[in-house]
């Protein structure tokens, strides 16, 4: 396979070859074809000009002053014959055309044809180029005027530029493959190193840096390939963060499921209530870790977006009063009042499941943080084309110190001295949903005075 280096180095010197090719030739191989063509049109402009100046009866003098200028400026020989074929004028500066084809050539003309011809003069051995035009009155040919030019060789030109062309060639070639070599190497040096950071990660050391020389489109791939190491060293931090603390949530639930198990299977003479006391914990700790597994497929569909938002307008009241009856068994049971503190109906544009979910984690939070014979406070309110909801506990509250770190995931799990048994998941899937709604949220607390969490939502119609 061919290194790009080496097929860039190839497509230059292909460049370059190409070139000197259509200098060959229209330099060398076209010269002389363009050297008469280019005579022949300026002799016909001014053969047209002088058959004009006949055909309007010029003064002689003008018509001779014309015929003088073109035999200096062309140093051509100009001859003027009748229609019977006598010569009327002859300005001699150019070589004579003798013989039969001097005949053949004025009976062309008569014949009402404009006529280019060339010969070459045996004395000098040059090619000669002949022009001929018909001087027509009322339809009738009157006489005709041929125009003779000797053309200067260009064999000797030719001759030299063929010797000077190959030397320039072989100059140009060298030069041509030793820079683009030198350019070749240039533009693939940043591939290569790209390549060799793309193995470097592939192989698992995501710190790899790919230096950055240029401000081009091979600047910025480079620029990209160094946001993407950072990127997944970010996302190798979080998922050894989440093995860590998944391991470790699911120790504790784990841990007492076969402990009770074992203890229930072992032992025979229990009491019914202590067996079914134990029986209880096992149903609590497995509901615990199916809790927390559905907590983290919500939170990874979620930042994956591979969940995609299902807006409509929708009660906001609605979905408050069937998160409070979705949660009546965990309220009810730490005797518990939830009391909703504005019975306002109020319209928000949003997803409604995301948002009731968003509602259900925040209650729950509530609960879990309540002392028992609390009151939890759910308040809904305008604020100019917003919504709020507002979620209030009378708990222990937050540390300001913590409160930055509340939405992270497995925060709780980070807390060792915590009593509460939630899965650390639920405020970080709080974020998630709000984030993707581009919701405005946030935490009011003090400890020892209870936490108030808020977020706004857009009007709906």
């Amino acid at each position: 396979m061919k290194s790009i280096s080496v097929k860039l180095w190839g497509l230059m010197l292909a460049l370059v070859f190409t070139t000197l090719a259509l200098i060959w030739c229209f330099q060398i191989v076209f010269l002389e074809s363009f050297y008469f063509s280019m005579h022949e049109k300026k002799l016909l402009k001014e053969g047209n000009n002088l058959v004009a100046m006949i055909q309007k009866d010029e003064s002689k003098q003008k018509i001779e002053a014309k015929l003088d200028e073109l035999l200096f400026k062309y140093n051509a020989r100009i001859d003027l014959y009748t229609a019977n074929g006598v010569a009327v004028y002859s300005g001699e500066r150019g070589p004579v055309m003798m013989g039969p084809d001097k005949d053949i050539f004025l009976m062309d003309i008569i014949k009402s044809n404009k006529v280019i011809s060339t010969f070459k003069q045996n004395r000098i051995g040059n090619n000669v180029l002949l022009v001929g035009f018909p001087v027509v009155r009322g339809n009738v040919i009157t006489a005709a005027v041929i125009m003779t030019i000797p053309m200067a060789s260009l064999k000797e030109t030719v001759a030299t530029l063929k010797e000077q062309f190959v030397i320039i060639s072989l100059i140009l070639i060298s030069v041509s493959a030793i820079l683009a070599y030198i350019f070749s190497r240039y533009f693939t040096k940043p591939i290569l190193e790209i390549n060799k950071a793309a193995k470097t990660m592939a192989e698992g050391n995501l710190s790899i840096k790919v230096p950055v020389n240029t401000e081009d489109e091979l600047g910025m791939l480079s620029a990209t390939i160094n946001h993407l190491s950072s990127q997944l060293q970010k996302i190798e931090q979080l998922r050894k963060e989440l093995i860590a603390n998944v391991s470790h949530e699911f120790k504790t639930p784990l841990s007492l499921i076969k402990g009770y198990a074992e203890t229930i299977r072992d032992v025979n003479h229990f009491s019914e209530e202590k067996k079914t006391k134990q029986l209880n914990i096992i149903i609590e700790e497995s509901d615990r870790l199916n809790n927390m597994i559905n907590d983290i497929l919500d939170l990874s569909q979620i930042q994956s977006d591979y969940i995609k938002l299902d807006k409509s307008n929708f009660s906001i009241r609605e979905a408050v009063d069937i998160v409070k009856n979705r949660l009546i068994f965990q309220w009810e049971n730490k005797s518990i009042e939830i009391e909703i503190d504005n019975q306002m109906d109020y319209m928000v544009y949003a997803d409604e499941r995301r948002i009731e979910q968003v509602i259900y984690n925040l209650v729950n939070n509530a609960i879990d943080h309540s002392e028992h014979n609390s009151t939890i406070y759910i308040r809904i309110h305008e604020n100019g084309t917003k919504v709020v909801v507002e979620v209030e506990d009378m708990g222990e509250g937050i540390s300001k110190d913590e409160i930055p770190y509340i939405w992270d995931r497995f925060y709780k799990a980070r807390e060792a001295t915590t009593a509460h048994k939630g899965s650390g998941l639920g405020l970080a899937i709080v974020k998630s949903i709000l984030e993707a709604h581009q919701a405005n949220f946030g935490v009011e607390s003090e400890i020892g005075k209870g936490s108030k969490f808020w977020f706004e939502l857009t009007t709906g119609a």
